[in-house]
This record gives structure tokens, sequence and C-alpha cells, in this order.
């Protein structure tokens, strides 16, 4: 591409590259290769997306993923289902609680997010990879927690899971049946992010495991989470956990 600036009014706005000559996404994964610890995932040596694209100028791969999260149609669809389903007891015994600050996937994904890419800082991993994977990780994920998948596995006759739901809607089920093609690393973080599926390849995508659980432990709107010893709910994640442990979690394609 040509290194003229792009013009507003007549004035520059941005350099197309910088003073070493290199675009805004090679000047990125330049500082990528300097600063990241010799453990993390560098956005240059990514095994790719299913389907080749041109390279971007201005954002780097996994920039670019998280992006295409943001803007999918499920990504808006998280402000709509919520992530746990509390009751009131004593008089209204039974009735759902009535308020203004229920937990909802986007809020839970948010702060995901925010709580991940700290964690990813302080460690030097990718933060680019580390957010687009907690942007992404409960995209197909049901209302009303972990009680909606179980009621939607009876209803189909098969297990549903939610990582499962997320991988199918960023390969497939967005963008018209086209899916988003994210890069592998990004798709493999998505489905590895529950502790019911095997591990994730990256240790970005370990971190946002860990930091979905911390923030289902503070959930103050859960009476009971996963992360305490006497939730059936955690009973049953630990005991699929063990159940799955030898068996293969479904892959993101390859190129």
């Amino acid at each position: 591409m040509s290194a003229r600036a792009l013009t507003l009014y007549g004035g520059p706005i941005l350099a197309r590259r910088t003073s070493l000559g290199n675009t805004v996404s090679e000047e990125t994964e330049r500082i990528e290769r300097q600063i990241l610890a010799p453990y993390a995932t560098l956005a240059a040596a990514s095994k790719g997306r299913e389907r080749e694209e041109i390279r971007d100028e201005l954002r780097t791969a996994f920039q670019r993923d998280r992006d295409r999260i943001i803007h999918c149609t499920s990504f808006r669809r998280l402000k709509h289902k919520t992530q746990v389903f509390p009751q009131i007891f004593g008089e209204a015994e039974g009735r759902a609680t009535i308020g203004d600050h229920f937990t909802v996937r986007m809020t839970h994904t948010l702060e995901v997010q925010q709580i991940a890419r700290t964690i990813a800082r302080a460690l030097r991993l990718n933060e680019d990879l580390t957010e687009a994977v907690s942007l992404g990780h409960d995209l197909g994920h049901t209302p009303f927690g972990h009680v909606g998948e179980g009621v939607l596995s009876k209803l189909i006759g098969t297990k549903f899971h939610h990582a499962e739901q997320s991988l199918r809607i960023v390969e497939v089920l967005e963008n018209d049946g086209r899916g988003l093609n994210l890069t592998w690393e990004v798709r493999d973080g998505v489905v590895g992010h529950s502790w019911a599926l095997p591990a994730p390849a990256t240790l970005e995508a370990w971190v946002v495991r860990f930091a979905d659980a911390v923030c289902t432990a503070r959930n103050p709107h859960c009476p009971t989470c996963p992360m305490r010893p006497e939730c059936p709910t955690g009973q049953m994640l630990m005991a699929k956990a063990k159940a799955d442990a030898k068996e293969p979690k479904p892959k993101p394609k390859s190129r």
C-alpha cells in the first residue's frame, strides 16, 4: 500500500506506515516480540484462519477477531440473557426476583474481559488474544445459566454445552452461515474456556478460564455458585469434567 497519509479537510490524520517502513500492524507485531513473555502467543505466529484473508494494515489478526466478535449479532444478544436467575424467599417464595440489577451475559462478559486483560498484562501475555477469547466465550450460552443448558438438553434429547455452541456460532452460524472466520487460537480458546471440557492450547485462554471462574465466584446475585463445594451445579460440572477428561473436545477446524 501507499505510504501517503490519509487526509481529512486537507490535514494528515493517519500515517499508513511507521518510520521503520512497517505498517501499523507489522509494528505492533514487532513490539509484541520485544515486550511479551517467551510463553506468550504472538499474533505473527498465529495458525491462521480457515479461509485466507488479505492482511490488515492497522490491526493484528487477534485485534481483528476481537472487533468481529464485538460487532456480531450474537454479542448483542448477550444483553438479553440472564447469567443467573435468583429467587427471593419468604413471602414471595417461588417468585422471580424483581429489580434492575440482574447479572446478564453481557455484563458478565465485560467483567471477564476486564479481569482477564489485567492478568494477561501482569503476566506479559497477549492482551488482544485474551480479550478476543473473553468477549466470545459465552456467545452460545443459554439464558438462566447452566439451568438453561439442562432444560435445553432435555428438549433436544442430547447434551447441550454452551462452549460448543459458542464455537458453532463463530464458525458457522454468524454472518449468514459463513461464520466469523476467526483465528485458530481464538476459536480454541472459546471452546476451551469451560472447566467441563479439555484444556485450551494457549495460556491466554487459560487466563480467561480463571477470570470466568473469578467472576462467577464473586457474583453477588448468585445464591449458590459453581465455585462453592455445596453448589449442585459445581458438583455436576466437576463430575462432567472428570467424565470427559479422556474424550476429545470439538476442535476448531484446521486451515
